[in-house]
């Protein structure tokens, strides 16, 4: 059983200044891709949901 969990959790990358600066710049730079990726993602969901509700108002 783990007493602390905090000590296993993983530190938040932006909010975690100390880290983020201790990042090798090819990790920030793939960080930043998979974020974008992840963004682009999002918006493409949207994009399928609204005009899921669009065909479904014909």
């Amino acid at each position: 059983e783990i007493e602390n969990l905090k000590e296993y959790e993983i530190p938040d990358y932006k909010n975690h200044k100390r880290l983020k600066s201790d990042f090798p710049n090819d990790l920030k730079q793939k960080l930043k891709e998979c974020h974008q990726k992840r963004l682009d993602f999002l918006k493409y969901l949207n994009e399928i949901t609204n005009e899921q509700k669009k065909l479904k108002k014909i």
